[in-house]
């Protein structure tokens, strides 16, 4: 009897340590090697369609971002909810993914009004809410809240590293 007690313990041990290992991932060597949007695409007078190209050097594992979500403010006010659609970036490779999703204008900012900012957007100026899930292959999924980050910052983030 205590010989089976003895083997279940190691076997759970054995199992903790392999799920802990699998969840460690390290995405500090992740790279965005270049960035462009695509295509901006007004919807009506509220929301905007949009598509980007993200390249990417992953020398880790395949991940997954989905559940990807947030609010861009201008000063305190908010410009709008964004959301975007699920990419899943390969492991050990070198690669351009392309990115799509919208941009739902809060009540007060129309797509004329937002279009008539790019003129004088400034990075600087903005914060952002931001909310994702982050699934390494054969992992363990974490989800990543971050609440009125610099765009600027959140910019250099993504640029050197993955967040």
């Amino acid at each position: 009897m205590k010989r089976i007690v003895v083997r279940k313990i190691w076997l759970w041990v054995l199992l903790a340590a392999v799920l802990s290992l699998n969840g460690c991932v390290n995405f500090n060597d992740l790279k965005i090697t270049s960035f462009k949007v695509d295509k901006v695409l007004p919807q009506g007078f509220k929301s905007v369609l949009w598509s980007a190209y993200v390249g990417v050097d992953n020398p880790s594992v395949e991940f997954s971002l989905y559940d990807i979500s947030g609010t861009i403010k201008r000063g305190s006010a908010p410009l709008g909810d964004f959301s975007a659609e699920p990419v899943t970036v390969k492991g050990r490779t070198e690669g351009t993914y392309s990115v799509k999703g919208s941009l739902s204008l809060n009540n007060s900012v129309s797509v004329v009004e937002l279009f008539s900012m790019l003129s004088d957007f400034r990075i600087e100026d903005c914060t952002v809410d931001l909310s994702l899930k982050v699934k390494p292959r054969g992992g363990i999924a974490r989800k990543v809240v971050m609440k009125d980050v610099p765009a600027s910052s959140l910019y250099r983030m993504i640029k050197n590293r993955l967040i």
